[in-house]
């Protein structure tokens, strides 16, 4: 990613229990959200761009927060901002609206992220696949994630959008 970077989260979803440090898939028991395959992605950005133009611009008016989440605004990760309940009430029905649950910026290079799904592997990794607002992304996109996926390699990879948007596959 780089400087200015931006991604949505949608759907963070955990998929396991916590017992005695490790986690334990129950496949098909607790698996709320599937994981969602590119041309549905693709659609639904298509079908709510005005939203997604919405939620970016907001969360870029708030420059001072690094994520919403859960009707909470945090400064940093463990830090909570101030923020007033109106506003994130807004954060809250773009959310809903698009399917997000969270966003993300990272102080790192100024990224943030909108997460559509999140899955934690049996004991240490997992995967994510986010829409990404990036001005300045220049690096290799990728044809298919699906395709990522399907392979079970560790992978970071963009599928492009339109003017700036991708979307993202983190697998590790």
């Amino acid at each position: 990613m780089t400087k200015r970077a931006f991604h949505v989260v949608v759907f963070s979803v955990a998929f396991g229990f916590g017992l005695a440090g490790a986690y334990f898939i129950a496949p098909g028991l607790l698996s709320t959200v599937a994981y969602p395959p590119d041309a549905e992605l693709e659609k639904r950005f298509a079908d709510r761009r005005p939203a997604f133009t919405r939620l970016l611009n907001l969360f870029q008016e708030d420059h001072h927060l690094s994520s919403v989440k859960n009707g909470v605004a945090w400064v940093d990760f463990d830090t909570r901002a101030e923020s007033s309940p109106g506003r994130l009430r807004s954060y809250d029905d773009l959310f809903k609206e698009l399917g997000v649950s969270s966003i993300h910026r990272y102080a790192r290079d100024g990224s943030i992220e909108l997460r559509v799904w999140s899955s934690k592997s049996f004991f240490i990794g997992g995967k994510t696949k986010s829409y990404v607002y990036d001005p300045n992304y220049s690096g290799k996109v990728t044809p298919s994630l699906d395709d990522v996926y399907r392979s079970g390699i560790d992978a970071n990879c963009f599928k492009s959008l339109d003017d700036n948007w991708y979307i993202y596959l983190d697998v590790w």
